[in-house]
């Protein structure tokens, strides 16, 4: 392949897979609005936390994994070593559907035992440690087979859709919150497990098709598995650890706020992390788009270009994310009142912190990707392990004096200080500049 193929290609590939990004991001926006109407502050925190319960449990299994599993099905499939491919995907399977089915059955037995309200509820969302990494993973072997939106549109579209179209038609009929025998967090959860469980159907069928056209385009000739399960687990926990660290880390504040200020107080949270996230968005937007081109130019050693590549992205991209910031920072409650209702008001100034935090966390470039995409993703997971250990004592301090509030000040501490940490430790690793700041701070690439 010629190498203005490949560009466009990836151009291509860019642009498909950032207005997928724009979608997600649309059918979030509208599930959230649509989830605070329907339950009120309560019931939404309620389902909030044990959302981000049953994300954690299900962390083992999915997170990094998936990372894993895209890297050595490209590998084989590049190498033609189908075998090990083969056995790859057997021992895969394995652990992402009987493990956590195994996990599902123990916490089923024992969770009567530590939860003494909304056990219902949380029953309704246990399929959830199954489901979720089972879609990860088939969307994974997809994306290492090279077909990188079909591996997201299950993930990415068809779930949030099949999620969202009950809870519009519910908003639309009635407009306004639900008594709880009509609609309760127990009904949202088991709705949103069930548009898993469609959603990894539409994935199998994708992959069972994706899969006879390679083998057929390749003339590929199954043969039989080789394991080689020791260095799978070397190669695997690196990546589990460090991507595991990172969604504790974004999970745990609306734990905590649950715990120690209850569910309408997480209701509120969550709900200003929600918004405070879309400040994120053209920064992670802009690493699916230019995560090959970051690989490929370090690779080759061309640091200049690369340089200057990190430069503009890093302003265009803090210039990008600076309007909907000011919007969150001036008129917090309008924008709060105006999409999830007047009981969400009280978290304006959670969504100004979180705000605040997140936009520094943008200023501070694409220092995450750079480090991983040159091989100091250990690094990474250092800054967030630190990151963790401050957020958690912070919340536990701030929470009970402070609610939610305390909970925002807490995370927005710990993202400060995760990024300040990569961003100095990317100009040490790697001599790339990432900041919108580091002309006028950090030395020249070597």
């Amino acid at each position: 392949m010629k190498f203005s193929d490949l560009k466009n290609k990836l151009l291509k590939g860019g642009i498909w897979s950032f207005a997928l990004n724009i979608l997600n991001q649309g059918l979030l926006l509208l599930t959230t609005v649509f989830l605070t109407r329907l339950l009120g502050a309560e019931e939404f925190g309620l389902y909030s936390v044990i959302l981000s319960l049953m994300l954690l449990c299900a962390l083992p299994f999915g997170g990094g994994f998936g990372i894993f599993v895209i890297r050595h099905v490209s590998k084989y499939l590049t190498t033609l070593k189908i075998s090990h491919l083969g056995g790859l995907v057997i021992v895969s399977g394995l652990w992402v559907s009987l493990g956590p089915m195994i996990f599902e059955s123990l916490l089923h037995f024992i969770l009567p035992y530590f939860v003494t309200i909304h056990l219902e509820t949380y029953y309704s969302a246990l399929s959830l440690i199954t489901l979720i990494p089972i879609l990860l993973f088939l969307g994974a072997l997809m994306r290492g087979m090279g077909h990188v939106i079909w591996g997201r549109l299950p993930e990415f579209f068809i779930q949030p859709l099949l999620f969202i179209l009950p809870l519009g038609g519910l908003f639309l009929i009635y407009t306004d919150k639900l008594p709880s025998d009509i609609f309760s967090a127990n009904t949202a959860l088991s709705l949103y497990a069930g548009s898993f469980g469609i959603a990894i159907i539409f994935s199998v069928i994708f992959l069972v098709l994706l899969a006879r056209a390679k083998t057929r385009e390749e003339n590929i000739k199954l043969k039989k598995p080789v394991f080689e399960i020791s260095s799978w687990i070397k190669s695997a926990a690196p990546l589990l650890l460090s991507v595991g660290i990172i969604v504790i880390n974004s999970n745990i504040d609306i734990l905590m706020v649950g715990a120690l200020a209850g569910e309408a107080e997480a209701g509120g949270y969550k709900v200003a992390s929600r918004m405070a996230g879309f400040i994120l968005f053209f920064l992670f937007a802009a690493n699916n788009v230019l995560g090959p081109v970051i690989s490929a130019k370090h690779t080759k050693g061309e640091t200049k270009e690369l340089q200057q590549i990190l430069s503009s992205s890093a302003k265009l991209i803090f210039a990008c994310a600076l309007g909907p910031a000011l919007i969150f920072w001036i008129w917090p409650e309008e924008v709060l009142s105006l999409l999830f209702g007047p009981e969400f008001v009280i978290a304006a100034t959670a969504l100004i912190i979180l705000t605040a935090a997140n936009i520094f966390s943008v200023s501070m470039g694409q220092v995450g990707h750079v480090m991983a995409l040159t091989g100091q993703e250990r690094y990474t997971a250092y800054a967030a392990l630190i990151a963790l250990g401050v957020n958690v004592s912070l919340n536990l301090w701030l929470i009970p004096q402070f609610g939610m509030n305390g909970a925002a000040a807490a995370t927005g501490i710990s993202i400060v200080v995760w990024n300040s940490i990569l961003s100095l430790w990317t100009v040490q690793k790697t001599g790339y500049k990432c900041s919108v700041f580091s002309d006028l701070f950090a030395p020249k690439v070597k």
